[in-house]
């Protein structure tokens, strides 16, 4: 009886320590534990990762950027494509579930405040003030006012010639990618009344618009490269330079005159644009097997990389000749969530 009792006694023991363990798990996730999926977008801010998964934001203390360690993940509804960082919150872009709005003041600890819903698709947000700019696919453009970010309101419907892809903001400019239909510059001084300043056209079918400060505006399309306008004047743009990429480009960013451009498959370039008569080719690199390079961001002398089903990339650049993977380690590891 007593051998029963001390077993029945173990039991009981291990069963109240189940939750605790599990919980300790969920806190540091491993790879072989958890369902893989697309690493969609990545911005960082005060070493912490805010990382767009198919349903899940997953927040990363990247302040060792060699050894990224799991803070948090919440599971979210709808896939989400993009997200922004304004104040302590997060706001996602989520397909047909609209925009979602995900307190984050305690990284180890987000919490989903609300779903903003839209007529189209958001495929990513843009923050100016305490405005949202939603590309809202073939419904246009979506501007929601976030003064209360608990019940945000929208204000302002721009529609679209063939649908937008993606938008940038920087002060009083807002900038669309729609396609086929080329860019669109608005003056949104009054985000509620929104003003068309000019339409650019581009060759083939643009896929994202990237703002350098509020007078220089990065374009990728189909047809290959990178196009830099100037926006000095809104009202009337002017093509400042071609960056002469022969990968299909997905997208952009900018850090100065250091421009990476994200390469799909083909991994990344990076181009100096100090010379917009001039633009050159520093360096180009892959960042592993199965690690496509879709959305980047610079954080200092480190660039972001969002790939897709190989997870996320972390990438040194202090030295622009020579980038240096830092993850995945060894350029083999693939960071699963």
């Amino acid at each position: 009886m007593r051998v029963r009792v001390s077993r029945l006694a173990a039991a009981i023991v291990a069963l109240v320590a189940l939750p605790v363990a599990a919980k300790d798990k969920a806190a540091q996730p491993q790879q072989s534990d958890l369902v893989v999926q697309e690493c969609r977008d990545v911005v960082v801010r005060r070493n912490v990762a805010y990382i767009a998964l198919t349903s899940t934001l997953a927040l990363q203390d990247v302040s060792d950027p060699s050894k990224p360690r799991t803070l948090s993940r919440l599971t979210l509804p709808g896939t989400v494509h993009g997200l922004a960082l304004g104040g302590d919150r997060a706001f996602l872009a989520a397909g047909t579930r609209g925009l979602l709005i995900v307190d984050v003041a305690d990284p180890e600890d987000p919490r989903l405040l609300t779903r903003h819903d839209t007529p189209g698709s958001v495929r990513q947000v843009a923050l100016a003030g305490s405005f949202a700019f939603l590309a809202d696919g073939t419904r246009g453009i979506e501007v929601v006012d976030l003064t209360d970010p608990e019940r945000p309101r929208t204000v302002a419907s721009i529609p679209s010639r063939s649908g937008v892809r993606s938008v940038a903001v920087d002060g009083r400019l807002l900038v669309s990618a729609e396609g086929e239909a080329g860019l669109r510059v608005y003056d949104v001084a009054k985000p509620g009344v929104p003003r068309l300043a000019a339409t650019i056209e581009v060759p083939g079918s643009v896929l994202d618009a990237t703002l350098c400060g509020q007078s220089t505006l990065l374009a990728t399309s189909e047809s290959g490269g990178v196009r830099v306008y100037d926006l000095t004047s809104p009202a009337a743009p002017r093509e400042a330079a071609i960056v002469p990429s022969t990968c299909n480009a997905l997208g952009a960013a900018c850090r100065g005159s250091l421009v990476a451009v994200s390469c799909g498959d083909e991994g990344i370039e990076l181009w100096d644009l100090s010379n917009l008569d001039a633009p050159k080719e520093i360096s180009k690199l892959k960042i592993g097997r199965q690690h496509p390079a879709g959305r980047v961001s610079f954080a200092g002398d480190l660039l972001f990389v969002a790939a897709y089903t190989g997870g996320l990339g972390i990438v040194d650049v202090k030295d622009a000749t020579r980038p240096e993977v830092l993850v995945p380690r060894g350029r083999k590891m693939s960071i699963r969530w």
